[in-house]
């Protein structure tokens, strides 16, 4: 679900593909349809909030879904948020992770454009599940298990 701000107020829209980019510098990808809302406010240097919805967080990525939701404020009416700290754009309170981007590249990618961010600010919540979309529905991954600590130890 990613978060920006519009002429007409904050905007958000879930998405079906955000990925790793790089690492050195930190970039991530978006992929949004040409014609939407939050596009359409994207330009080079504009900030925006990336925010991998967590498994209880249905809802909010149908709500963001939906075409007839209102713009600006009264659109987050009943999701949590706060202000992201590097540039203030809006995270949602729940999510699993977040990233705060600003705009760095865009690319024309048949109907869609492909938005390159530079990652500011960063922080995730290991303990909850991820919300995603795998054939046509939404699922969680049955749960997350933090990496290992430790080391296994040999048995004799």
């Amino acid at each position: 679900m990613v978060t920006t701000q519009t002429a007409e107020g904050p905007w958000g829209t879930t998405v079906g593909s955000f990925v790793s980019l790089s690492l050195d510098p930190l970039l991530v990808l978006v992929s949004l349809g040409r014609g939407s809302r939050l596009r359409a406010a994207l330009s080079s240097g504009h900030p925006f909030v990336v925010n991998v919805l967590a498994a209880d967080q249905e809802r909010t990525a149908r709500h963001f879904t939906g075409r007839d939701r209102l713009p600006g404020e009264p659109g987050f009416e009943g999701i949590a948020g706060y202000p992201a700290p590097a540039l203030g754009g809006r995270a949602l309170t729940g999510a699993r992770a977040v990233f705060e981007c600003r705009v760095v590249d865009l690319h024309r990618a048949g109907d869609h454009d492909l938005v390159v961010g530079e990652v500011l600010w960063f922080d995730h919540d290991d303990a909850r599940d991820p919300l995603v979309f795998v054939d046509s529905g939404y699922r969680t991954t049955g749960g997350v298990q933090p990496p290992s600590t430790t080391a296994p130890t040999k048995e004799h």
